[in-house]
């Protein structure tokens, strides 16, 4: 797989874009989200310490955080999905974004 696209929510801050409001798109050089009205971001794989799991309420409130060094960024970035958040991490590797 090189490329991945998934529909959602995000939160950035403390704004956040509900589903599906939201879109994760994962190729080899970058990781982009795009959030209706709170934000746009674009990662390179040298920017990303991890992607994790993130769950406030299991099926509802669930995600994965990215826990980047980009300073103009906030340090809170989640992308929502309702998807099974180890096949969402699984995917982002399968582009070869993740090592």
């Amino acid at each position: 797989m090189h490329y991945y696209e998934l529909r959602g929510g995000a939160r950035i801050g403390i704004f956040n874009a509900s589903y599906p409001l939201a879109k994760l798109s994962v190729n080899r050089s970058e990781l982009e989200i795009k959030a209706f009205l709170i934000g746009h971001l674009v990662f390179k794989p040298t920017d990303i310490i991890s992607i994790e799991r993130h769950v406030v309420i299991p099926f509802i409130g669930q995600g994965i955080k990215i826990n980047h060094t980009v300073g103009k960024y906030k340090k809170k970035v989640i992308f929502w999905t309702f998807k099974d958040l180890d096949q969402v991490i699984q995917n982002i590797k399968r582009t070869g974004f993740l090592k």
